[in-house]
């Protein structure tokens, strides 16, 4: 299993009463997998995605409290959106 981050500028988080906005740190695990026999492809697949800290300005928030900003779906999608685009470079 390999795990790194990456950051996402500019990422925003909806609230009920606006947005958050800033710099999202995301980590990931990548693994190799022999899928093809099983209707899958062999090769590297993400398997794990998570929002780890979100700086907005000098304040930095963890995954828990962007969830009580906004909530667990929009953390989620965001956190499903950073997968899908790591997954092409693996390919």
């Amino acid at each position: 299993m390999i795990r790194d981050t990456r950051t996402v500028e500019a990422e925003q988080f909806d609230t009920n009463n606006g947005a958050i906005t800033g710099t999202a740190t995301y980590e990931y695990d990548i693994e190799f997998g022999l899928n093809a026999d099983i209707g899958g492809r062999d090769g590297y697949e993400v398997v794990r995605c998570e929002l780890v800290s979100l700086k907005v300005g000098g304040l930095i928030l963890t995954r828990k409290q962007v969830v009580q900003a906004s909530c667990e779906t929009q953390v989620s999608k965001a956190e499903t959106a950073v997968m899908e685009t790591l997954e092409p470079e693996l390919a």
